[in-house]
């Protein structure tokens, strides 16, 4: 009975994703497409939703969840999905924490591991960020440059910052604080 309704609340969502979809120009565009640079895309798309499920499983090691690299990936496949169905990433994120419970994980450490995932995944993105600035210095106005990489290295900094917290016992204290110390004191 809970395939038969996976299956029907999947029918009725692609029902109506197909709604919106200009099939006519969907097959003009693919028709004028390179197979070969199409290929290499979905390629890099599918090798980076591979690497970062790798990543959410090394994180999620850390927090002692011992389910193999196929699982991960699966969820992520599940998440990312969600990511592009629903108007935010949000989705995706509560999927891969609601897959982890229904494992018999905690709740709560589901969530850290997905907010870790999230992080490591930023910071990622701010290092890339920074590189390419460095490296295409001149693309944009220098005044643009520096405070690129201001922003990026104070990012950077956040990050690192984030993981020394359970130093700080103080913070402890203070309720939104609290969740960050906790959180590097499992890190």
């Amino acid at each position: 009975m809970k395939n038969i309704i996976k299956l029907l609340i999947t029918v009725v969502m692609f029902y109506f994703l197909f709604q919106y979809v200009d099939f006519k120009n969907l097959i003009d565009i693919l028709a004028k497409s390179h197979g070969g640079t199409i290929f290499v895309a979905l390629l890099f798309q599918l090798t980076s939703t591979y690497i970062a499920a790798y990543r959410w499983r090394l994180i999620m090691r850390l927090l002692v969840f011992n389910e193999s690299v196929s699982y991960y990936v699966r969820s992520y496949f599940k998440g990312s999905f969600f990511n592009q169905v629903l108007p935010s990433s949000i989705g995706g994120d509560a999927v891969r924490i609601i897959d982890l419970t229904q494992k018999g994980y905690d709740k709560k450490d589901a969530v850290y591991g997905v907010f870790v995932d999230r992080v490591v995944g930023l910071v990622g993105l701010l290092v890339l960020n920074l590189l390419a600035t460095i490296l295409f210095w001149g693309a944009f106005d220098n005044d643009f440059s520096m405070l690129i990489i201001l922003i990026t290295l104070g990012g950077i900094s956040g990050f690192a910052l984030l993981f020394h917290l359970d130093k700080i016992t103080p913070l402890a204290n203070y309720k939104f604080l609290n969740l960050f110390h906790r959180l590097a004191k499992i890190v």
